[in-house]
């Protein structure tokens, strides 16, 4: 099918990265999956088995070189109250902040993180 190819031991699907071939075994993404590519899997002569797996696509494009079972680590933001604001919008709860604030104002925040995590833990992040 065109638009779907293999290229190093990785699967294009429309120019994006889909998957990769270890072994035997081709390991796409679901975001993937339709009669298109599990056709092109089909015909590949040297793959036996095809693996679904969540997060395949944002690690390829995220450039990890290993892609074993590990967890899949998204990019994620953090953003805090900016140091100027008042004192007591800062530790509380959502609820009581919007009682005694109104509800939250962009303005009043800074961003403070952009990238990826190294857990997926909350309580760690």
């Amino acid at each position: 099918m065109r638009g779907i190819r293999m290229e190093n031991g990785r699967i294009l699907y429309f120019g994006n990265l889909a998957g990769y071939v270890t072994g035997n075994k081709a390991v796409v993404d679901p975001l993937f999956s339709g009669d298109g590519l599990n056709r092109f899997l089909e015909k590949q002569k040297g793959i036996r088995e095809v693996e679904w797996r969540d997060g395949v696509y944002d690690r390829l494009m995220n450039g990890q070189n290993d892609l074993s079972d590990g967890p899949v680590l998204k990019n994620i933001r953090i953003w805090q109250l900016k140091p100027s604001v008042d004192v007591h919008m800062k530790f509380i709860g959502y609820d009581r902040m919007r009682e005694r604030f109104g509800e939250p104002s962009p303005e009043d925040y800074q961003l403070v993180f952009d990238g990826e995590a190294e857990t997926n833990n909350l309580e760690e992040i």
